[in-house]
């Protein structure tokens, strides 16, 4: 039998080499700065968004610039750049609830610290809602055909990107001593 995958969806993911204490410091300064919002978090502190790069983030996100093109040219879809990001930092038992990106092409997170037991980014199919009903549990092991979501353990100064309007949330952060932090943001 011939097997057509006639819908799929990407997740990019590289390692970026970039000074990652000096993104850190500047992260951890930025929480001192305001109280944030609480928008996809349940917990722990995410910044309003940032639309100019502080000389701190030039280097990653010029990183992101060009993996964000790569990513544009595998999917032949247009985007004109990073239209805004933020900070996120999940403290214990912090998580981000079930959310998409709308009003931009392309969204992603890279992530600065990632204790061990901080929690992954599980990545909801599309077709969840109808799924649910008779598929939910069908199979033993993971199969990008049958499951509801997609489980991603993210790893220091790894840059993910996907669809923005690819449902997604972030497990909470069971490390009681450290914080999860990432950068996330939307490409326009």
């Amino acid at each position: 039998m011939e097997v057509h995958n006639i819908f799929s969806i990407p997740l990019f993911s590289t390692p970026l080499r970039v000074d990652n204490q000096r993104i850190l410091n500047w992260c951890l300064s930025e929480r001192t700065k305001s109280e944030g919002r609480f928008c996809s978090n349940n917990g722990g502190w995410q910044s309003n968004d940032y639309y100019n790069y502080p000389e701190e983030t030039e280097e990653l996100f010029r990183e992101i610039h060009s993996a964000s093109d790569s990513a544009a040219e595998f999917l032949n879809i247009r985007i004109s750049g990073v239209s805004n990001y933020w900070i996120n930092i999940n403290d214990y038992k912090s998580s981000n609830h079930l959310h998409c990106h709308p009003h931009s092409m392309l969204s992603g997170a890279y992530y600065v610290q990632v204790p061990e037991n901080s929690g992954c980014i599980n990545f909801q199919h599309p077709a969840e809602k109808n799924m649910q009903y008779d598929w939910d549990g069908i199979t033993s092991e993971y199969s990008p055909y049958c499951n509801l979501y997609s489980k991603t353990l993210p790893k220091v100064g790894t840059l993910l990107i996907f669809p923005s309007w690819l449902y997604h949330y972030v497990e909470p952060n069971l490390n009681q001593s450290e914080n999860r932090i990432s950068i996330s943001f939307n490409i326009g």
